[in-house]
């Protein structure tokens, strides 16, 4: 007698690749453990940016999930939202004395009405749009509000280096790949030119 569908849905052999995946992933949760130089790699990791960014670790999360488990929970424009607004943000905060001297943006973090207003100004539209970035935002608003962080500064709860340079560099690439269609498109719409030697009237 066959089992039930469910049943035996349940009881299937699991593929290899999604094993192969869960272990890959495992193997790097106890590679961040391994000492170093008397360090963990996850001590070092965050001894260059003790404060992550509430947008890396979700995109981190989302990232292994999505390999791992086989679900695509962003859709290409969620991951193209994300990384803008880490190249955006990061850059006018990173590069504020370059971008605007005459204002110091890192200064309105310290305000709380202030924060809390701008980071729901980011998240709210995005979610209005159905784009997904807007739960990493709005995650953002809800760490500060609850102190998550050891920083009380509401843009590093926002933007950290480490997601400000994955995000240039994923607009970059971005970019770079929309040049080279747009520039395979005009190449194969061109009119090819006559054979040489082709027939006469």
């Amino acid at each position: 007698m066959a089992p039930p569908p469910l049943v035996g849905s349940a009881l299937a052999p699991v593929p290899r690749v999604r094993l192969w995946r869960a272990a890959c992933g495992l193997a790097t949760v106890v590679l961040l453990f391994v000492p170093l130089g008397g360090l963990s790699l996850w001590n070092w990791l965050f001894s260059f940016c003790p404060n992550p960014s509430v947008p890396l670790l979700g995109l981190i999360v989302v990232a292994l999930w999505s390999r791992l488990g086989g679900v695509a929970w962003f859709r290409p424009a969620d991951w193209r939202a994300a990384t803008g607004f880490g190249a955006v943000a990061g850059s006018a905060l990173y590069l504020n004395s370059l971008l605007f001297p005459f204002a110091d943006l890192y200064y309105w973090g310290w305000h709380h009405e202030i924060a809390v207003w701008a980071l729901a100004a980011v998240a709210l539209p995005a979610l209005a749009w159905g784009n997904r970035a807007g739960v990493l935002m709005l995650a953002s608003l809800m760490a500060y509000e609850l102190e998550t962080l050891e920083s009380h500064n509401a843009w590093d709860y926002l933007v950290d280096p480490f997601y400000w340079l994955l995000s240039v560099g994923g607009v970059a690439m971005h970019g770079l790949a929309r040049l080279r269609a747009a520039w395979g498109g005009r190449v194969g719409a061109r009119t090819p030119l006559p054979a040489l030697g082709g027939e006469r009237s």
